[in-house]
């Protein structure tokens, strides 16, 4: 994987434009984390970092394909993911204090200054960028709860209980 930690000297104050596009950023925390997503397309970070007072704003876009499975069939659907971001990135409070004001940063600490870890910036903002509730269609019927059956491919035999089927424990009770 190509380095995309930048030392915030190397930015010039009108701006810096950057573009990480190398599949490893995605990849690696994909298999480290055991997502069930697979990169169709390139999926592409484009960042211009500015450097500001207090800080560091991060202006910038993120696109690609992904296949995620169905959140109702489990069949893998395409997904296109875009967003626009902009992310301030500030200097902490007071210099000099423990490292667990940069445990959630981008904006980490190097000798004689600051460095800008666009990678991990890149990485939030794909996840963010991930559908929560995938559909391979708006009309999905998703999969029979009692055999499993994809209900798109067809219909099954498998009778169908009414009501809610984690309260089927309570349709044979009897109050007295």
């Amino acid at each position: 994987m190509r380095s995309s930690v930048v030392n915030t000297r190397d930015i010039p104050k009108e701006g810096r434009d950057f573009v990480i596009d190398d599949p490893a950023v995605w990849l690696d925390p994909i298999r480290e984390f055991g997502m069930d997503v697979r990169i169709a397309e390139p999926v592409v970070f484009r960042a211009t970092v500015l450097p500001e007072d207090d800080g560091f704003l991060v202006r910038g876009s993120i696109s690609g394909l992904v296949g995620m499975p169905c959140d109702r069939c489990a069949e893998e659907t395409l997904c296109r993911i875009g967003a626009s971001f902009d992310e301030f990135e500030a200097f902490p409070a007071e210099e000099g204090q423990g490292d667990e004001l940069f445990s959630d940063s981008v904006l980490l600490p190097a000798e004689g200054g600051w460095v800008l870890d666009l990678g991990a910036l890149a990485w939030e903002e794909f996840a963010m960028a991930l559908p929560s509730k995938p559909l391979c269609r708006e009309d999905c019927k998703g999969v029979c709860p009692v055999c499993g059956k994809n209900r798109n491919a067809g219909s099954c035999a498998c009778a169908e209980a009414g009501g809610h089927p984690g309260l089927a424990v309570l349709r044979g009770l009897k109050i007295q």
